[in-house]
């Protein structure tokens, strides 16, 4: 299957929030996450989410096929740090290698900006989502308990 990776536009607001809710849906459910218990989930985005994060400089890049959106990733550059801030690929496209695709494609952006490191924040509950960072050569780096999230989040790095 033939892809690209583009960088996301304004125009790609309701395309972005309604990848995001695919992908993360099952993600939600599976930790018992509701609209009601955390509201602000990925699986219940809405494109006036993307659009604040992009006026907040978080870019976007997509995963497409000529037919189909299969992924994305949110990143930010913060002095010389890259920032990844969320990564998702649609369920019946995962274990497929789409997400070492994106994963090598923010490592280039990281590089290309003179980055010496890109940072993440992960769910520590999700262990096969974290050791698949740690094969990434992600380190772990502490954790952080953010206000109305009923599970911790593990701070991760990898140096250039």
């Amino acid at each position: 299957m033939s892809f690209f990776i583009r960088q996301a536009t304004l125009y790609d607001c309701d395309l972005i929030s309604k990848l995001t809710r695919e992908a993360f849906h099952d993600v939600a459910d599976s930790l018992g996450i509701s609209k009601e218990n955390y509201p602000k989930h990925n699986a219940y985005c809405e494109p006036n989410w993307i659009l604040e994060a992009l006026n907040k400089n978080i870019n976007y890049y997509l995963l497409e096929t000529t037919t189909k959106t299969l992924g994305y990733l949110a990143s930010k550059l913060i002095g010389n740090t890259m920032s990844l801030e969320t990564i998702g690929v649609l369920p019946n496209y995962r274990k497929q290698g789409y997400g070492q695709l994106m994963m090598n494609h923010i490592e280039t952006l990281s590089r290309r900006n003179n980055c010496k490191n890109l940072t993440l924040r992960v769910n520590d509950s999700r262990t096969q989502l974290k050791n698949w960072y740690i094969k990434q050569g992600f380190i772990e780096n502490g954790e952080v308990n953010i206000p109305n999230f009923n599970f911790k989040v593990r701070l991760m790095y990898k140096n250039f």
